[in-house]
């Protein structure tokens, strides 16, 4: 263990042999640049009198202890912090549209790029409004005149039944401007509107949008030849509004069914209705028109069995005879279907001269709106 001892101080004195070897003399370097005292005269003198006096570590030291030589660390230059808000990137949630134009943002700019730079004018349009009073329920309604974008919506909705149905009561909830202080969503709206009450919204809305003058064909009974007159709106609606002191909505009336030897429930339908109507009427296509009839049948009633399931009410519907159903409809026109609004008016053919007693469908002024 000695031995190693030996060899390792042996070393030791090698290296320090070798550094003493590798660093100038102290005569050396004086010779060379001049002593400590001699090069701080010389600083003073180039930086003037007033320079302050720089304490320089001793030559003796700094060459007797080489690893110890003071480090003076400069501190690294910190740059201004940048505002929060100055981000060059930008989330999902801030993503603005511009009309209609989603806006990408680059990360490497700070400011979004659109794929073409919209017209940032926008022009104040004041749109007129006409005043709706419905049938069945007595709900005020202001509605505005449409716009092309509501047009372009209507055009989209041709393709299937249940398309035109929620596209026009969507179109409408767009166009009220005000509605009764209990319509507060569109929810509410569809299931306090009865397909009464959407006729008369749907003349209003033609109205305001084009103009008080209605052009439409007619073909003659007498001649049998077409021709198109123009009607004025105004006294063109006849209407007639329910005045119970009940709201329709609630209302049940009971209908007796004497075939059958039972009774009927019977109420005013709702567009929400006619939408689980619709729905269900693409399950069961063969069933489509009793579907629709099964609209204002709230139930039946068997003796002690009452059946409101919707798929036992249409099975029961399709067994009735042909009198009771008679019966259901006939109760419903006069305690539902008689508060309604009818477009009706006198026309004389230019070519023979007889006169017609025209009513006017509203499905006709439907897609003249979209024409």
């Amino acid at each position: 263990m000695s031995k190693v001892n030996d060899v390792l101080a042996d070393t030791k004195k090698v290296e320090l042999e070798e550094k003493k070897t590798q660093m100038p003399s102290k005569e050396e370097v004086e010779a060379k640049m001049g002593t400590v005292a001699e090069l701080s005269k010389k600083a003073q003198a180039l930086s003037g009198n007033d320079a302050p006096t720089v304490d320089l570590p001793q030559l003796d030291e700094v060459l007797e202890k080489p690893n110890e030589i003071p480090v003076t660390k400069e501190k690294p230059e910190q740059k201004p912090e940048q505002p929060a808000e100055e981000k060059n990137f930008i989330s999902s949630s801030q993503i603005k549209h511009n009309n209609g134009i989603k806006v990408n943002m680059d990360v490497n700019n700070s400011m979004p790029k659109p794929s073409f730079m919209p017209n940032k004018f926008k022009p104040e349009i004041k749109y007129p409004v006409y005043t709706v009073v419905t049938p069945q329920s007595r709900d005020t309604y202001l509605i505005r005149t449409m716009t092309v974008a509501d047009s372009l919506k209507l055009k989209g909705s041709f393709v299937t039944p249940e398309g035109i149905t929620k596209v026009v009561a969507e179109v409408l909830w767009d166009c009220i401007v005000e509605a009764p202080s209990h319509i507060k969503s569109y929810d509410d709206f569809i299931t306090n509107l009865t397909s009464h009450d959407r006729q008369a919204l749907l003349f209003g809305l033609y109205h305001i949008t084009e103009g008080e003058i209605i052009s439409y064909p007619i073909e003659c009974s007498g001649c049998g030849k077409s021709y198109e007159m123009n009607f004025p709106t105004a006294g063109l609606a006849k209407i007639k509004a329910y005045e119970g002191d009940q709201p329709l909505l609630k209302k049940k009336v009971i209908v007796p069914l004497p075939i059958s030897n039972a009774n009927a429930i019977i109420k005013q339908n709702t567009v929400a209705d006619e939408f689980k109507s619709i729905k269900l009427s693409t399950q069961l296509p063969n069933d489509k028109d009793a579907i629709e009839e099964l609209l204002y049948i709230d139930s039946f009633i068997f003796g002690d069995n009452k059946i409101t399931d919707t798929i036992d009410k249409l099975d029961i519907l399709k067994m009735l005879p042909k009198r009771d159903k008679r019966e259901l409809v006939k109760a419903y026109n006069k305690e539902f279907g008689a508060y309604t609004i009818d477009l009706e008016s006198e026309a004389s053919c230019p070519f023979c001269g007889a006169k017609t007693t025209l009513s006017i469908d509203f499905m006709q002024l439907f897609f003249r709106l979209v024409s």
